[in-house]
Parts: C-alpha cells; sequence; structure tokens
C-alpha cells in the first residue's frame, strides 16, 4: 500500500507467519509524537507489540521514519485487522478524527490515567554521540499497552523518538526497550530536569495525566 495525502508519504506492507504479523510503516512524518501515533492506533485495535524495530533514514536530503513491528492478536479474523490498519495508518497523521473514531468504537480503555510500572522495572538515561542523543534503557514486566505509554510519556515532554528497539524476554516475560533520544532543542538530557520529569512520569504516572 502506497499513499500519499497533503504532501505526506505512507508505505503499508503487511506479512503473516505462524499467527504473527510483520507490519512495516514508511512515513515522510519525523516529528515528535510519530511513534506514539501509531502504536496509539495499533493498541486501541487491540494488537500486542511483539518486537519493533523504529528509525529514522534520510533519503534524497528528506527524513523518514521507517519502522518494524512484529504484532499479534488473539482474533481469529487477524487479515481483516490488519488489512484495516494499513487503512487507517494512511489517515492517522493527517486526520485525528480517524483515530479518534477507531478509540471511540474500540472496546480497549484508555490506560493512560492508570498506567503504572512495578517496583523491579529499571531506566536508564546515557548521552552518546558527545551528548548529541540520549539513549534510554527500559526494563519492566511485559504488560499490554506498555510501548503506548511510554511514547505517550516522550510525546508529553516533547521528546523526538529518533529510532527504538522494542524486544521482549520471553523466558521472564519482561520488556528490554531501547530508545535513542533528543529534547525539542534537539540534544541530548541525560540528568538534565528533562530526564527526572520523564522518569517521575513514567514510574509515579499521575491519576491526572493528561497526555494523549
Amino acid at each position: 500500500m502506497f499513499v500519499t495525502q497533503a504532501e505526506e508519504m505512507i508505505q503499508f506492507h503487511y506479512k503473516e507467519n505462524d499467527g504473527l504479523y510483520t507490519v512495516t510503516l514508511k512515513t515522510s512524518e519525523t516529528a515528535p509524537g510519530t511513534l506514539h501515533k501509531m502504536v496509539k492506533a495499533m493498541f486501541f485495535m487491540g494488537w500486542e507489540i511483539v518486537s519493533g524495530d523504529i528509525e529514522t533514514i534520510e533519503e534524497k536530503g528528506q527524513l523518514f521514519s521507517h519502522d518494524v513491528f512484529t504484532l499479534k492478536s488473539d482474533e481469529t479474523d487477524s487479515k481483516i485487522k490488519a488489512s484495516k490498519l494499513g487503512i487507517l495508518m494512511t489517515s492517522v497523521f493527517t486526520e485525528d478524527s480517524a483515530l479518534e473514531e477507531l478509540i471511540h468504537h474500540s472496546s480497549e480503555i484508555d490506560l493512560r490515567n492508570t498506567y503504572h510500572l512495578s517496583n523491579d522495572s529499571k531506566l536508564e538515561f546515557e548521552d552518546i554521540e558527545s551528548g548529541s542523543k540520549t539513549r534510554l534503557y527500559l526494563e519492566a514486566p511485559d504488560r499490554k499497552g506498555l510501548l503506548y505509554f511510554v511514547t505517550g510519556v516522550l510525546k508529553e515532554n516533547g521528546v523526538n523518538i529518533h529510532s527504538a528497539t522494542i524486544r521482549t524476554d520471553r523466558s521472564g516475560n519482561r520488556a528490554q526497550d531501547t530508545f535513542l533520544l533528543t529534547d525539542s532543542k534537539g540534544t541530548g538530557f541525560a540528568g538534565s530536569s528533562l530526564e527526572d520529569r520523564i522518569s517521575r512520569n513514567i514510574l509515579e504516572v499521575s491519576l491526572n495525566s493528561s497526555w494523549k
């Protein structure tokens, strides 16, 4: 599937193998919150994200978000749902109403105000590339909606996700995710007040959180 809308380029492909769906997305949308929009759509469609590889690439001087997810669903009509996900992705970056309509009719409960991580969760921030970027490593018990929650916190704090590696240790049922980030000024922020705020938001999310 290849779609161009209002100067936005979106490519979407999927294939099924033994009940798992490999979804590949490429879009010219690279603003902060891009990954959160994608994950939000997947969450409210009932997909579980098994793994993901997210990167920002440059082609002929233009930046693109190129993302590969492994998804699974317990529903019997998963192939139909995968097709619907592709249709949704063609509008999710240009029409907020499309995503809001999905949320309105979804059976999933919006957990953004109640999600919490257990005490054995781990957050590690480290500046790399001479301080130009920050690497965030997150390890926590794997729960549905974890990536939706974390990317929402990053979006709310104006953080841009340049790349990410999403993995799950099935033997211990733990998420092991790594993000490469910059702040709103395009630099790293380990050891700053922004790191402290993100840590608090993720580990001690307020019941009055307003992120979307």
